[in-house]
């Protein structure tokens, strides 16, 4: 068993998350596909996602540590992919279904997809925002956080998770950039400044960008900290980030 076979390596894991009071979480493969027509696809998703549940759990993440999927494919009809989706949530395993969070994606699902969802059977969103630049309906990234904020208990799911990255120059729609354009994560940051949410760069140098983002966000607390002292800066004050695997 896997489980036992690493275990001691997941409980150094889960110390030095302890310590360091890091928030984990997973991104498992496009194909989790919890709204498919086809059963075993289904089955080999359930099977995936009891994987990633056990890995949270080994390493001792809180009930803010989050498995992250896109809704799926809309197999030509989307209003029924989403409703089969809302019918086989019920049917998974407790340590899967209360981690379990959808993103918006950049072709598919929009926000107000992920909203419509969200409707049925309360599952949080995470906010996506290059993809949400990509698709979406109108909604400012303002806007766009205040809706899914609501869709996250504060308590037991935390604040709301948010993906951020930028479109790689001369690659097809979609592609994530090798570095983070800072400009536009001024400006995003700035837009948003009054939500609380951790961000988790999709960023393919990681680190170094993560190095340069956690300077902008400190420069833009400082900035309205300086312009208004009265005002309490949330998201400036709280953010996190990380830097996600490629």
């Amino acid at each position: 068993d896997w489980r036992e076979r690493f275990q001691s390596e997941f409980s150094r894991i889960a110390e030095r998350i302890c310590h360091y009071e890091m928030r984990v979480s997973t991104h498992p493969g496009q194909f989790i596909l919890l709204n498919s027509p086809r059963e075993d696809v289904v089955a080999a998703s359930f099977r995936e996602l009891d994987y990633h549940a056990d890995v949270l759990d080994l390493v001792g993440a809180d009930s803010t540590g989050r498995i992250q999927i896109h809704l799926g494919g809309t197999y030509g009809d989307k209003p029924a992919a989403i409703d089969r989706f809302a019918e086989t949530f019920p049917l998974l395993p407790d340590k899967v279904r209360n981690r379990l969070v959808v993103e918006n994606d950049e072709r598919q699902y929009s926000l107000a997809d992920c909203l419509v969802l969200y409707e049925k059977i309360g599952i949080p969103i995470l906010f996506d925002a290059f993809h949400h630049l990509l698709f979406n309906n109108g909604e400012s990234y303002a806007e766009a956080l205040r809706l899914v904020s609501r869709t996250w208990d504060p308590v037991k799911d935390g604040v709301p998770l948010v993906d951020y990255s930028n479109q790689a120059e001369g690659k097809q729609k979609g592609a994530h950039t090798d570095h983070i354009d800072l400009a536009d994560f001024r400006q995003f940051l700035t837009e948003t400044r009054e939500f609380d949410f951790d961000i988790m760069l999709e960023i393919k140098d990681k680190e170094t960008s993560a190095t340069d983002a956690v300077r902008v966000a400190k420069e833009i607390r400082d900035d309205i900290e300086t312009q208004t002292p009265s005002l309490r800066v949330n998201s400036t004050a709280s953010w996190k980030l990380s830097a996600n695997n490629i």
